[in-house]
Order: structure tokens, then sequence, then C-alpha cells
């Protein structure tokens, strides 16, 4: 399986991201771009995230703020 084929069969579906920070960071920015469902969750609040919060936030529909869970969905 691609790639491609792999994220294909995440359309429609809701993927789950433990964790907000440098690993899984080109993960989140791959599947907002992809148009995939996002919910991620942080025990670093919104402050901490900094700059990674505003882009997040400017690629998907969704708000960091003070949550530790939080949903994103890709805006067209």
């Amino acid at each position: 399986m691609t790639l491609q084929e792999y994220i294909a069969s995440l359309r429609g579906r809701t993927v789950a991201v433990i964790g907000i920070g440098v690993s899984n960071t080109p993960l989140l920015r791959l599947l907002l771009r992809e148009g995939i469902a996002v919910t991620a969750c942080d025990r670093s609040g919104r402050a901490k995230l900094g700059a990674l919060a505003e882009e997040l936030e400017a690629a998907g529909e969704g708000d960091l703020g003070t949550q530790a869970l939080i949903r994103w969905y890709r805006k067209d």
C-alpha cells in the first residue's frame, strides 16, 4: 500500500494523534492538508505550543484553547 492509498483510506474518518510535539507535527500537517479530520491531544497547553498552535488552527477548523483534546477539520 502506498502512502497515497493509505491517506485515501482515511477519508471520511477521524484520525486520532497522541501528542502535538516535534514528532507528530509533520503528520498533523499532512493529514490536514489532505482533508482528513484529526483529533489530537497533548498535555501541553496552547501557550506552550505557541506558533505551532496558530499554524494548526489556521490549517484546520478548530480551536486549541486550553483543552487537552483538540479536533480539527480541513477548511474548504
